[in-house]
């Protein structure tokens, strides 16, 4: 039977990916689902050589073993930025656009407005507990 989906790539036309977006929200979770070759269905498919074996790419996988290791935030996002820069070069998984759900403006003196992000339920009535006002600011103060 003909394959449309999770199929590490191996299908012709059009398809579709199921699942949730990835398995976090970290950055490395995120290229360790879709790039890195041993992460089973989620794995992309590609190959670095062309052959279609869905062996991945041995630098994206030991770049993402490396961030997976490293402890060092900034070492981390440099390494991410390297990795981000090499799939950009190769284009082995070309992603649809970015959207928005919503859009949200606060006055300048509306002080940690959508700065905290922890909690359980990530919504307004449980993040404005952690607003301030600060009257140095327009509109109290005159620009």
């Amino acid at each position: 039977m003909t394959q449309y989906r999770d199929s590490l790539g191996d299908w012709e036309g059009v398809g579709y990916r199921s699942g949730p977006p990835a398995t976090s929200a970290d950055p490395v979770g995120q290229y360790t689902f879709f790039y890195y070759s041993k992460a089973g269905g989620s794995f992309y498919g590609y190959d670095a050589g062309g052959k279609g074996d869905h062996s991945g790419d041995p630098f994206v996988d030991s770049t993402i073993v490396k961030a997976q290791q490293e402890i060092d935030t900034e070492k981390r996002r440099s390494l991410l930025h390297e990795l981000d820069r090499y799939l950009a070069e190769k284009m082995y998984a070309v992603n649809g656009l970015g959207g928005a759900s919503g859009f949200a403006v606060a006055w300048p003196a509306v002080q940690n407005y959508n700065v905290w992000r922890g909690g359980g339920a990530n919504t307004t009535r449980v993040q404005n507990q952690y607003w301030w006002v600060d009257e140095t600011k327009p509109p109290y103060k005159k620009a």
